[in-house]
């Protein structure tokens, strides 16, 4: 199948199954660059047309790298910005707490997380054993039974 026919048969397939504003422009693109398509497709390749593909791959390589290169820049920007909020919201934790309170306060979220930490594990290995359901519920404080948490709970 040539190109021509096969143009124009995604022009008919892609006319019955798109809606009215994509099908004029897919004719659109068609009609402008089907004669384009057809030069190249037809013609031998001369010096000037390797010259021009040539050209045309380098240049989209060139912006394809700057692309990147603004991406990268964006990224590493944001980066950079939430470690020096987090440094900077550490320095006010400890100024307004003082390091007896940070301590404190790290301490409390550590056992916290301890017991989360021990109450899913031991979730896990009931689970692996192959109980459907875990006794006594979550397990909580108000269940009256086994409460493994850290404090807070």
């Amino acid at each position: 199948m040539a190109l021509p026919e096969t143009m124009e048969f995604l022009q008919n397939y892609l006319h019955n199954q798109l809606p009215a504003p994509v099908s004029s422009l897919v004719s659109t693109v068609r009609s402008a660059f089907l004669p384009i398509l057809t030069y190249f497709t037809s013609q031998k390749p001369d010096l000037f047309t390797i010259a021009l593909l040539a050209l045309t791959l380098y240049l989209s390589l060139q912006v394809l790298s700057m692309l990147t290169r603004a991406v990268l820049f964006w990224v590493r920007l944001f980066i950079r910005l939430a470690f020096w909020a987090a440094i900077v919201g550490l320095g006010l934790w400890i100024y307004t707490r003082g390091v007896d309170g940070v301590v404190e306060d790290v301490s409390v979220l550590w056992g916290t997380w301890q017991g989360e930490y021990e109450f899913w594990k031991e979730r896990a290995e009931v689970a692996q054993q192959g109980y459907a359901v875990y006794q006594g519920g979550r397990g909580g404080a108000r269940a009256g039974n086994n409460n493994k948490r850290g404090r807070g709970w």
